[in-house]
């Protein structure tokens, strides 16, 4: 690695495991003489093994509303087409069939 600074991006990559082998071993070797950045990687593994036990942030009301009317709506719509129309209608992008009347901020 040429600069600790710019080699971020493949430290999380390489905490991720997400890096194909020749440059994970580059990594590794870097990291062997980098104390910095064999702290970096030490960190971002601890934060990943502690994300999955964060609680999920709440829905806001109004968008859980939106939410299952949007749910209940296509229910309907399911309720009055073949499983055929209802797939071709997601294909084609219909508003009736594919709940995209959930509008994101």
């Amino acid at each position: 690695m040429t600069s600790c600074m710019q080699s971020a991006e493949t430290l999380a990559s390489f905490a991720n495991d997400d890096l194909d082998e020749q440059t994970a071993r580059v990594v590794r070797a870097h990291l062997l003489v980098c104390a910095r950045c064999l702290r970096v990687v030490e960190d971002l593994r601890s934060m990943n093994a502690l994300a999955p036990t964060l609680p999920e942030p709440p829905i806001p009301a109004d968008e859980k509303a939106s939410i299952l009317r949007a749910i209940a709506k296509a229910a309907e719509q399911i309720g009055r087409e073949t499983p055929q129309q209802v797939t071709d209608g997601m294909q084609r992008g219909n508003a009736s069939s594919t709940g995209s009347d959930i509008k994101p901020h």
